[in-house]
């Protein structure tokens, strides 16, 4: 019995064919969507508050630098919660005077005595390590920007 075509070539096409329509649906899934406003108006709306658009806030590698370099050489778990902490700088500044008013607490005493604050989660993880609050104490503006800058990079 003779085929005309060879098993392997059918074989080979196929699995072009398979690869490239799996790029494309990769390709796809990536792609933002349209939002799908266009079938109906929207009712009319009388004198609501619109929010002013966020101007995209960019920082240059400069800076971003700058402003992680204090933290740069800490374990990797701890840097993460100075970054979620830092954009919490107003939970940062009450740990911060909360550090100050119990210099005898530190590590997992700390945590617990600072379980029914407000905070933030990364706040409170904070306080365990003394000299790190006393470090983001000493310039709010600096944790301010980090926070921005950590912000920024994750709406990219």
């Amino acid at each position: 019995m003779t085929l005309p075509f060879k098993p392997h070539l059918i074989a080979l096409v196929c699995s072009a064919g398979l690869f490239a329509a799996s790029g494309v649906l990769y390709v796809k899934s990536r792609a933002p969507e349209a939002p799908a406003q266009a079938a109906t108006p929207a009712p009319e709306q009388t004198q609501t508050a619109v929010p002013a658009p966020v101007a995209k806030t960019t920082f240059t590698t400069a800076q971003i630098d700058q402003w992680v370099a204090p933290v740069a050489l800490y374990p990797d778990a701890l840097l993460s919660q100075v970054l979620m902490a830092s954009t919490y700088p107003a939970n940062v500044v009450q740990a911060v005077q909360w550090s100050r008013d119990n210099p005898t607490l530190q590590g997992d005493a700390a945590i617990q005595a600072v379980a029914s604050q407000p905070w933030d989660p990364s706040v409170k993880s904070l306080v365990a390590f003394p000299q790190l609050m006393a470090l983001m104490g000493e310039n709010p503006q600096w944790v301010q920007n980090l926070g921005d800058a950590f912000l920024a990079s994750h709406r990219m």
